[in-house]
């Protein structure tokens, strides 16, 4: 399990964030700039997300001692400050991402997921690893029931797109997983219905935009493996609302 170190202040932002991920990382949260190069010690991070203005020690000279350390640990930034002199500076340091305030808490999941499976599986594209990526991006979380129902169809729509969904896809993964058609039918469905409530609703724009009178919709069973199989196929996912 990688280790997730958060040197912030803001309290909320952080405990949701670690809530959110607590059951795939171990995470650990500081305050304090001088107690997060303590943590970065004892803790050893594997992915480090900091802020900038930090009491104690501020955080560009938190990723200075991680740096001279020798520890290959990813550094995500977040901050109020992204002028030029700033990233420069977070640039010579090997920053991956910088964030600028206020931020969004599913695009920083996203880009945490990202580096872990960078960290995980080096330069090796793993289509089950990516499917997970994107489902857990927009909301599904494993363990849920209907959760490997839905990423092994996704992976299924990509490796033969024009598969019947019906009377090829749903009887395939009922014989892997037990039941019936109808049964994965309605455990995929149900398992969109609320990603699609729970998840971040901008990156469900991304993928699925409003129709033309501006309705957001839950798409169907058969629209969502689609568009998440034409996204694996194009190789990377859509643009992600960052901030620049």
């Amino acid at each position: 399990m990688l280790r997730l170190l958060i040197a912030d202040t803001a309290e909320v932002f952080d405990k949701t964030l670690k809530k959110q991920l607590q059951d795939q990382y171990l995470v650990e949260i500081c305050s304090d700039g001088t107690e997060a190069i303590e943590r970065i010690i004892d803790f050893e991070p594997d992915i480090l997300l900091t802020d900038l203005r930090l009491p104690g020690t501020d955080g560009l000279s938190v990723i200075r001692a991680l740096r001279a350390s020798g520890r290959d640990t990813r550094v995500l930034v977040i901050s109020g400050y992204t002028g030029d002199y700033a990233l420069s500076v977070l640039e010579s340091l090997n920053v991956d991402y910088v964030f600028a305030k206020p931020c969004d808490l599913g695009a920083v999941l996203c880009t945490i997921q990202d580096i872990s499976l960078q960290i995980c599986c080096a330069d090796q594209w793993c289509l089950e690893n990516e499917a997970d990526r994107i489902l857990m991006s927009i909301g599904f979380r494993m363990g849920r029931i209907g959760y490997a129902c839905t990423c092994d169809a996704v992976c299924m729509k990509y490796e033969n797109f024009d598969c019947g969904t019906t009377k090829e896809l749903y009887p395939t993964i009922a014989k892997k997983h037990g039941g019936n058609p109808k049964q994965v039918e309605k455990a995929i469905r149900d398992a969109i219905k609320h990603a699609w409530n729970t998840g971040n609703r901008s990156l469900w724009k991304l993928y699925f935009p409003p129709k033309r009178d501006g309705e957001v919709y839950c798409p169907s069973n058969d629209e969502f493996l689609a568009r998440m199989a034409k996204t694996l196929m194009c190789g990377k996912r859509i643009k992600l609302p960052y901030a620049k």
